[in-house]
């Protein structure tokens, strides 16, 4: 895999892999009538890997579509450690439409019966006409007396946050939805709970789970923005689910409950779910049999089995 910048220019020349950087209005960038690009890199003859291994156009291709699924899976595209990219290389991004855990030992149950919602342009269309909301010349929704659709994508502005955040509004954007990116760093977030609790549309946000969405916990101006439910979710019968959920002992029962406490949430809640987040858990190479996790288990659950090979 191939690390080093290949655009850009170095104290007056193009970088050494490269004989001539691209140039508008040349064949090595066009742009087509319907929108996509072309750019072409040259490589210099002769290029070779430290080992002597040529070095050809398909080690780029390889990196940018690495690039591409480490971003799909929530990791940064700014470096790539060794650990990640075995995980790449040995996983690929699950579905998700649920903020419960695959892990979770009631996910095959609620995967059963859960909404499901495939990517469908055409329905977005006949959902926001039912809104009065129709798609003009410049690919966006407007209404003839709201206007543009223009809902606010509210996001931290550091590191993967920001990138995520960023791909969301570009997401609604590509669906004729003119989301407007607000980014704020951590710290503004972190001092305010009343900008936590009061954003207008969608918000970027990690770790979502049912005891944050209670409605005897929403935060109010009344208690400061206290609350631990940010989102306004209010849903009577939803916190009698929750509670008796919490009082339920018995394991299978408990399942049951959060079958149908996911569910609720999954058919009222318009919410987003992005993707799994993927731990990278690295140890010594003599160290066998160490495995990931099971349901309701831990890293170390067959730590009798490890072994030292020495």
């Amino acid at each position: 895999m191939f690390g080093a910048p290949l655009v850009g220019i170095d104290h007056g020349a193009p970088f050494s892999v490269l004989a001539s950087v691209p140039e508008l209005n040349s064949d090595t960038s066009r742009v087509f009538p319907d929108g996509r690009m072309e750019t072409t890199y040259r490589l210099k003859p002769g290029l070779a890997w430290h080992d002597g291994t040529p070095l050809s156009a398909e080690d780029f291709v390889f990196t940018q579509r690495l690039n591409v699924e480490r971003f799909q899976m929530g990791l940064s595209v700014s470096s790539i450690t060794p650990a990640e990219h075995r995980v790449i290389a040995e996983a690929s991004a699950p579905a998700i439409d649920t903020i419960a855990l695959p892990s979770e030992p009631f996910s095959d149950a609620l995967d059963r019966v859960l909404a499901k919602y495939p990517y469908d342009l055409r329905r977005t269309d006949e959902l926001m006409l039912e809104a009065g909301f129709v798609k003009g010349s410049d690919g966006f929704y407007a209404s003839s007396e709201r206007g543009r659709f223009a809902p606010e994508v509210f996001g931290l502005s550091e590191g993967q946050d920001g990138e995520e955040a960023t791909a969301v509004a570009d997401y609604f954007k590509r669906a004729g939805i003119d989301a407007r990116l607000r980014l704020v760093t951590a710290i503004q977030l972190q001092n305010s709970d009343e900008m936590k609790a009061s954003f207008p549309a969608w918000r970027d946000a990690y770790g979502l789970s049912p005891n944050r969405l209670l409605g005897y916990n929403i935060a109010t101006p009344e208690n400061r923005w206290s609350g631990t439910n940010k989102y306004g979710y209010n849903n009577a019968a939803f916190d009698r689910l929750f509670d008796q959920r919490n009082q339920a002992l018995e394991r299978g029962q408990r399942n049951q409950l959060n079958v149908q406490l996911h569910k609720m949430l999954g058919d009222e809640l318009p919410f987003l779910p992005l993707f799994y987040d993927l731990t990278v858990v690295a140890h010594a190479g003599e160290l066998q049999d160490p495995q990931g996790p099971a349901r309701e288990t831990t890293y170390f659950r067959n730590l009798h089995e490890w072994r030292w090979n020495r």
